[in-house]
């Protein structure tokens, strides 16, 4: 929801730079190079960082505190502007998911059918024609 009311407004897809505009046959592998890393290495990689050691170190001091400021450093660890509040609020929902759940299994697959969505999409494979 925070996503669709904010993309239209701050544009963030245009501003990683990652995503193909439009399929092109004879780049397939480096797309499916490309796809298996944003889809399936990063959001291990990022769900381990911040939902796993990040949350785990700041959670004694507060269940709210943990969720919070891991949003924000996962957000802000990504280094885009545009994007922020986007990353920011995914952030949170990632680490509350986490803290109510207790595994950060359940992230990783949200995280990854995300970015897996987010790319098939920028290349118009939901798209008819």
């Amino acid at each position: 929801m925070v996503g669709s009311i904010l993309s239209p407004i701050l544009h963030p897809g245009r501003e990683q730079g990652l995503t193909p505009t439009g399929w092109d046959g004879h780049r397939a592998a480096q797309f499916a190079g490309n796809f298996a890393v944003i889809a399936l290495v990063a959001p291990v990689a990022e769900e381990l960082t911040f939902r796993g050691v990040g949350f785990g170190l700041i959670a004694p001091y507060g269940r709210w505190l943990a969720i919070v400021a891991v949003g924000v450093a996962f957000g802000l660890a990504h280094g885009l502007v545009e994007a922020l509040p986007i990353l920011v609020f995914f952030g949170i929902a990632l680490a509350w998911v986490r803290s109510r759940t207790g595994s950060v299994f359940p992230g990783m697959a949200v995280h990854a059918g995300w970015n897996a969505v987010a790319l098939l999409s920028a290349v118009h494979w939901f798209h008819a024609g």
